[in-house]
């Protein structure tokens, strides 16, 4: 018994009408947890019942901990049938459940694992929303929380309870990286409930309930498993982590979780910071009804520690302490370069005569994209692999899911040794479902990371080209490239554009302000199934690759851009086609040689060629001027900061002459590495006419108005937001991508309007769902982070009414953070029989995600949080049928609770 879970229910609210007669409802609660449930009293004839209960105590293992979640239904008492769950508030409404056999469902579930990340006292206590999946919100209940933790010295145990995972893609603020151990995953394969036989004996509503306390279980063994890979290798914490939710249909659900296993302590400053919070978060958190006294004899029993966890902490701090001066020569900055308060000293990547990541790791994949600077030597390029596999369900598909991936993983490694890296960086796995068809996608950027020794030794600061010079010879690359000497030290040689999953190094010498750049590519197929589809999707997939990076180079090139980070691709597959979208933010980089203007040329009209080359050469002028690259005056300011002369080189394509003698030292590629073939995409200079037409419809440029796939560091307003698109293909047959091209640019239009009153601002973090349905229906769900530089003046600002902020970006703009609560992960269900009166689809799926932001705002209120950072839709699914007027939501949101510091008065 390591653990014991007490509960106290107080009081709910603006329950629904579940008595005609009285119009009031009988409430009672009824709390599950493991194998052990309870049951308040009635309140009799009460919209807003207060219940005031003694505690109800749950003794658990701690592998139980883990897994389960806190079930909580509110119901109405009936003396004569079945009690009926809470749900519903219209006579009609009761009127068709009196005469049906359905169930209205009204709950909350409360995952623990927040609660056993945190060092301090384990309680939450608050309002949750109570959902319902047929109807949505229901009411509020008032719920406190407690968690006592024992000492457990089993070595055999199954949990890992102390480890911590963070969404946040960097080293988290106020922790300092001890360890970097490697990459971990995980998956986990059960049967849907949707689709067993059983289903024809459940309503809907049943159903729904039933997938969404297995998605809640499978997420949490599927943390137990992977906290208990970071503990054998000696961490405590997972950085950059990504859960996944693959719904098979009937070959099942799998749920996937990766990371990077890190070994993190927290440092003096932000312990302090953290505690002053806590004190000031739990004093305005308290109850109106306070809690009944506690037994003397629970109390004596309460805040348990885990011997061990402090063992080890008190180690690792004691191991930073007796580092040495030496090792206070390293900074690593936690969020950005801009933030010069939270430089933390490195003590060690390594613990003393260990051996770095890439010496114990053949070629390790690391899934923060945001490292700590200085640490990247090099970047080689994106590399990435597809593979197009049938669904079948079998018993031993777990063991098929892991051949998968292992396969995907070896092809990425190959493609990283023939850049000559050893790192993957900014490493993403995704899949594309569509019937019996999946598409898996593993995508990062092969780099080489410094040596540990050299790094802590190092007296100078990390050079702002030196990561961007290539790796191998000109003697021997591993396609046809043209080669320019490095525009700011001269020494070394660079490519003309780069492409990268990660975020910008900081080190790295920009001009002028980024910019979004996006490519999408729409190919008609015919609508087969089995082999013949799949067969037919892996046979379009090159020329799709060929035609998204050519649009990209293209944008770059149209907005004085040289470099690509944080490039995102997703793919969708649908019966009449398959569209591909890549995102990223492109940047200025001055090392790299100033790209040329896009050529057009055209066998038709040479009057309207030479009237779009007009366009083009004026559209070019115009992003230059609002995106101030001033390439000339940045080189200036660099060389006179220096003291060195700058070079020319940037004025060449090619400079057979200027290699550097570190790429000249380089070994040759190796182009067979692993025995497998590497696809590479060698792109054109000149795009035909009508594929420039379309480039040049994108959203507007203007000076007040800056849109980027990058969080935002400075500001002093953030407001998240969520924009969506439902509009059916005119001609999904037609071989062009314009239509596609023309609707998503008329979204980012529309969005750009609709923040009109917001200028100057910056839409940042943006992300894109988006996906073509079987019934030639393309849908986008747009989300970011409005950032101002200026307060609004009236109103409130959407999505902190409730006094919790939703941020997409690593930390709220502008706010350091305090201290980390726990991560919050949820699936949703949402199911409706009449679409129309919701407003249609997209009003539907509106009101689907209004009420989820809800729902997390509370829980991460509850837990004593201010915000919830790197929050995103990890899983938006609409399915709908307008001629039946049946519409299902699923959604997967996920955040990272924080707590902000108290602001003096």
């Amino acid at each position: 018994m390591p653990g014991r879970v007490r509960v106290k229910i107080l009081s709910a609210r603006n329950l629904p009408v579940m008595d005609r007669a009285s119009y009031s409802t009988d409430a009672f609660v009824e709390l599950k947890l493991g194998n052990a449930s309870y049951k308040t009293e009635v309140a009799r004839r009460s919209l807003n019942p207060q219940w005031n209960t003694e505690w109800f105590k749950f003794e658990l293992d701690d592998e139980e901990l883990q897994d389960e979640a806190l079930q909580i239904r509110v119901l109405d008492y009936d003396t004569y049938s079945s009690h009926d769950a809470i749900g519903k508030a219209s006579d009609s409404m009761i009127r068709d459940y009196k005469n049906s056999n359905g169930t209205f469902t009204a709950q909350v579930y409360i995952d623990l694992n927040p609660l056993l990340g945190k060092d301090g006292s384990r309680g939450m206590s608050g309002w949750f929303p109570l959902y319902d999946t047929m109807h949505g919100i229901r009411g509020d209940i008032q719920i406190s929380v407690n968690l006592d933790l024992f000492s457990d010295t089993n070595r055999y145990r199954e949990s890992s309870l102390g480890v911590k995972f963070f969404y946040h893609p960097g080293v988290p603020v106020g922790q300092t990286l001890l360890q970097l151990l490697g990459f971990v995953e995980e998956l986990v394969v059960n049967d849907d409930p949707e689709y067993q036989w059983i289903e024809k004996l459940r309503t809907s509503r049943a159903s729904n309930e039933a997938r969404q306390r297995l998605f809640s279980r499978l997420n949490g063994q599927l943390q137990r498993k992977l906290g208990l890979r970071v503990l054998g290798m000696g961490g405590n914490a997972v950085i950059g982590y990504r859960l996944h939710f693959d719904l098979e249909g009937e070959s099942g659900i799998v749920v996937r979780g990766i990371g990077t296993a890190v070994s993190l302590t927290a440092s003096k400053s932000a312990a302090h910071l953290a505690t002053e919070t806590s004190l000031t978060v739990q004093s305005s958190l308290s109850v109106a009804a306070a809690p009944a006294a506690e037994p003397a004899g629970d109390s004596a029993a309460t805040n348990g520690t885990l011997e061990q966890q402090s063992a080890v902490q008190q180690q690792q701090s004691a191991d930073v302490a007796d580092a040495g001066p030496g090792f206070n020569k390293l900074l690593v900055v936690a969020t950005s370069a801009s933030e010069s308060a939270n430089l933390r000293p490195l003590a060690s990547l390594m613990t003393a005569g260990a051996p770095s990541a890439a010496a114990e790791c053949d070629t390790p994949f690391v899934t923060m994209s945001c490292l700590p600077t200085g640490l990247v030597a090099s970047l080689g390029g994106t590399v990435a692999a597809k593979s197009v596999k049938l669904l079948v369900h079998s018993p031993d598909a777990p063991d098929a899911r892991d051949a998968w991936w292992s396969e995907i993983r070896s092809e990425v490694r190959a493609h990283a040794r023939a850049f000559g890296c050893s790192t993957v960086i900014g490493y993403n796995e995704e899949t594309c479902i569509a019937d019996d068809l999946i598409v898996l996608s593993a995508y990062g950027t092969a780099a080489k990371l410094n040596s540990l020794e050299d790094v802590q030794n190092s007296q100078q600061p990390p050079s702002s080209c030196r990561a961007l010079h290539v790796l191998y010879s000109q003697s021997s690359p591993p396609f046809p490239v043209s080669f320019s000497r490095c525009a700011v030290c001269g020494r070394g040689s660079v490519p003309d554009i780069l492409l990268a999953t990660s975020d910008t190094p900081a080190e790295l010498a920009t001009c002028g302000q980024p910019a979004l750049i996006q490519a999408r590519v729409w190919r008609p197929k015919r609508d087969a199934k089995g082999e013949a589809n799949a067969r037919e999707v892996s046979d379009r997939l090159p020329f799709i690759e060929y035609e998204l990076h050519s649009q990209l180079v293209q944008k770059l090139r149209l907005r004085g851009m040289n470099g690509l980070f944080g490039l995102r691709t997703r793919m969708s597959v649908a019966s009449c086609g398959i569209l591909v979208t890549a995102t990223g933010t492109g940047v200025h980089l001055l090392a790299l040689p100033a790209p040329c203007e896009p050529q057009l040329v055209s066998k038709g009209d040479q009057r309207l060629l030479s009237s779009l080359q007009a366009k083009v050469s004026e559209f070019v002028s115009r992003s230059r001027e609002v995106h101030g690259l001033d390439r000339a005056q940045a080189l200036a300011a660099i060389s006179a900061s220096s003291g060195a002369s700058v070079s020319n080189a940037s004025a060449s394509n090619s400079d057979s002459g200027g290699a550097a003698e570190d790429a000249e030292a380089s070994p040759p590629i190796d182009l067979q590495s692993n025995q497998r073939d590497n696809f590479i995409i060698s792109l054109a200079d000149d795009c035909e006419t009508d594929e420039m037409e379309a480039l040049l419809v994108d959203y507007p440029l203007m000076d007040s108005l800056q849109l980027t796939c990058s969080p935002a560091c400075r500001s002093e307003d953030t407001n998240f937001f969520v924009r969506i698109l439902r509009c059916p293909l005119d001609d999904p047959e037609a071989n062009s991508s314009r239509q596609v091209n023309s609707l998503l640019a008329d979204m980012l239009h529309s969005t750009c309007f609709h923040f009109r009153h917001s200028l100057p601002c910056t839409l940042a973090a943006l992300h894109f769902h988006t996906e073509v349905t079987d019934e030639s229906c393309l849908q986008t769900v747009l989300t970011g982070d409005c950032v101002r530089q200026t307060a609004p003046q009236g109103g409130l600002l959407l999505g902190t009414a409730s006094g919790v902020l939703l941020c997409s970006g690593c930390h709220p703009p502008g706010r350091p953070v305090a201290n980390y609560l726990g991560n919050l992960d949820f699936f949703f269900i949402r199911e409706t029989s009449s679409v129309r009166d919701c407003g249609g689809s997209q009003a539907f799926l509106h009101t689907c995600l209004a009420e989820v932001m809800a729902v997390v705002r509370a829980h991460a209120a509850a837990l004593g949080g201010q915000a919830v950072t790197s929050f995103h839709l990890s899983e938006v699914l609409l399915l709908d049928n307008p001629s039946r007027g049946h519409a299902q939501c699923l959604l997967n949101v996920c955040g990272d609770v924080v707590q902000l510091p108290v602001a003096e008065a």
